[in-house]
């Protein structure tokens, strides 16, 4: 009996974080509202979550530019990622930080590598 019930909490131990972890996805289609310096951008986060639990993605600046998303990492609610920017003559990376729900996303953006801030964001899954 002793050993039944080792052998049960050891099986949960073990197969609890893996339920957990892939109970959420955040993969969809987002429709983001980026505000830099007082002018708000439609913009668009596509994630795609694969068979080995990572993300992959494009950003989507309509009528501008789109970039692969570089780097998505998430822990708990919060992540970051990175998108690569030319847009005219600009050409830099830029880093996107923040917390996502099932249905909703914010955060910040940062020019790097200065971290210098471009703008917030806030966005809802279509």
């Amino acid at each position: 009996m002793t050993l039944k019930i080792l052998l049960t909490f050891l099986t949960l131990q073990f197969l609890a974080p893996v339920a957990i972890a892939s109970t959420k996805n955040y993969s969809g289609h987002y429709k983001l509202q980026l505000d830099i310096q007082g002018k708000v951008y439609m913009d668009e986060l596509i994630l795609e979550k694969n068979l080995e639990g990572k993300y992959t993605g494009k950003y989507i600046v309509p009528g501008s530019f789109e970039s692969e998303v570089i780097d998505f990492l998430i822990t708990s609610d919060k992540f970051d990622f990175k998108i690569h920017v030319i847009e005219g003559s600009a050409d830099y990376f830029s880093l996107f930080r923040g917390s996502i729900t099932d249905e909703k996303i914010q955060g910040s953006a940062y020019i790097l590598p200065a971290m210098e801030l471009l703008g917030v964001f806030e966005g809802r899954k279509q």
